[in-house]
Parts: structure tokens; C-alpha cells; sequence
């Protein structure tokens, strides 16, 4: 049937329920789950998913405020270098289509995004193009779940991890100095756009 799967796992006396999700989804969805509700009314408590997180605590308010340059500066190519100068003329051709297709607000004058990294880039023109198709890769579920599980006061544990930057200084400039090993990602985002953006609609709609 429409909407998230889900699965009961048990052990004896213990049981936890698995909600499954799907991105994307139609941007003006009305999501709603009685079964998933229910599960979530009777709970003990509700996990997420696992995130990454390096919290401003663990830097410090004087380091975090000196690394914002470099921090804004991250998404570029090292050396001011172009995205046609770091990707090969072939990739770059399917680029500039799909880019052209999909990339909305490209001919802005402050649109910079032929001198971002690979990935950043194949991440705006992705989110770009399921915005023109009308989806979204934020899937509302976690929100009415924590929604529910307040109202029923359970509680929510988000799981978190949380590396210990021993240099935060030197990461950053580590990152923005080195070549990230990209293309692949590049590649695969445009053949998913080239190929898969009707089946992805279809499935939003599905779910």
C-alpha cells in the first residue's frame, strides 16, 4: 500500500518497529500514517537515524568565528579553477546539458556555480531539478513522528556522531587545498538525471 513500510522485529518480551522512508517525495505532500502513529504512541522510545555533527561547542567561539572565511570558501575549486578545468570535456558536455535543463537561476550574475567542486555542483543541480519536477529529497515523516511522540510524551533519541577535531583550523584548510576524488559522484548524478527523474517522480507519487 502507499506510504512507508514497516517492519516488527522481536525478541521475547521486546519488540521494535522499522519505518521505512523514500526520497524524494512530491513537495506538497500530505503524509499521514495511522499505523506508524500508533507505533509511535506505544513506544518507549523513538531513535532516528544516525547523523555527523561538529558542534561550534567543541571549537569554541573565537575559532569558529576565524574559520568562517575559509568555511565559505570550501565549496570552490582549489586554485580558482573552473568546473570545465577539473572534470573531462566529455563529462563536462552532459554537464553543461543537464545544467542548461535543470539548473534553475543559472544565468543569474551572482551564480557561481561553474566554479564549484564537482560534488557541491552535482548537489545544486540535483536539488535543482527535483524542485522543478515538483519533489523534494526532505521526506516529512521524521517530522510528524517526533510530532507524535511529544504529544505522547515518548521519548526521542537522536543518535549522534561527533569526531574530535584536534586541529579544526588545519582540517579546513586541508579540505579546501586537497582535490576531493568526485567524479564519480558527478558522473552518477548526471546519468540518475539523464536517466531516472520520470521513475523518481513515479515513485514519489507512489509513496
Amino acid at each position: 500500500s502507499p506510504g512507508p513500510g514497516l517492519w516488527r522485529v522481536s525478541r521475547g518480551d521486546n519488540v521494535l518497529w522499522i519505518a521505512g522512508t523514500h526520497a524524494p517525495v512530491p513537495k506538497k505532500l500530505t503524509w499521514k500514517s495511522t499505523r506508524i502513529e500508533n507505533a509511535v504512541k506505544g513506544a518507549q522510545e523513538v531513535i532516528s537515524a544516525p547523523a555527523l555533527t561538529v558542534s561550534s561547542s567543541q571549537l569554541g567561539w573565537w575559532t569558529t568565528l576565524t574559520l568562517l572565511p575559509s568555511a565559505f570558501s570550501a565549496p570552490y575549486n582549489p586554485d580558482d579553477k573552473l568546473l570545465k578545468d577539473v572534470v573531462p570535456p566529455a563529462l563536462y558536455a552532459r554537464w553543461e546539458t543537464q545544467r542548461d535543463k535543470h539548473l534553475q537561476g543559472y544565468n543569474d550574475t551572482n551564480n557561481e556555480v561553474d566554479r564549484w567542486r564537482p560534488w557541491f555542483a552535482a548537489s545544486r543541480l540535483y536539488r535543482s531539478a527535483l524542485d522543478k519536477a515538483g519533489m523534494t529529497a526532505i521526506n516529512p515523516m521524521w517530522g510528524r513522528v517526533t510530532e507524535v511522540a511529544k504529544q505522547a510524551r515518548v521519548r526521542v533519541t537522536e543518535p549522534r556522531y561527533e569526531p574530535k577535531l584536534q586541529n579544526p583550523r588545519a582540517a579546513v584548510k586541508e579540505f579546501f587545498n586537497s582535490p576531493l576524488d568526485d567524479l564519480t559522484c558527478f558522473d552518477k548524478t548526471l546519468a540518475r538525471l539523464e536517466t531516472d527523474l520520470d521513475a523518481m517522480r513515479l515513485r514519489a507519487n507512489a509513496w
